[in-house]
């Protein structure tokens, strides 16, 4: 689900779907860091970022500047993956 949010974003294609694939991957990982947060932490963490693409190439850009300085506050700015 990550993955495929996270190649539409990056050939802009296919948006909503990947919106909603993406939201779906966060909830996934949202369970596993419950469980295991050594394994899956950064796993979320790609996803939020993947969901910050997702949201600007659908032109939600005060979500996604949102997003985003909410994981730059999180993790440090400048510190992220995608």
């Amino acid at each position: 689900m990550a993955a495929y949010a996270w190649v539409c974003v990056n050939v802009n294609a296919n948006l909503p779907r990947a919106s909603e694939a993406i939201t779906e991957a966060i909830d996934l990982y949202k369970r596993l860091v419950e469980q295991l947060p050594q394994m899956f932490a950064r796993q979320l963490l790609s996803a939020y970022w993947t969901l910050v693409g997702v949201l600007d190439r659908l032109g939600r850009v005060e979500e996604a500047a949102d997003l985003r300085r909410q994981l730059d506050d999180a993790v440090g700015e400048g510190q992220h993956e995608t």
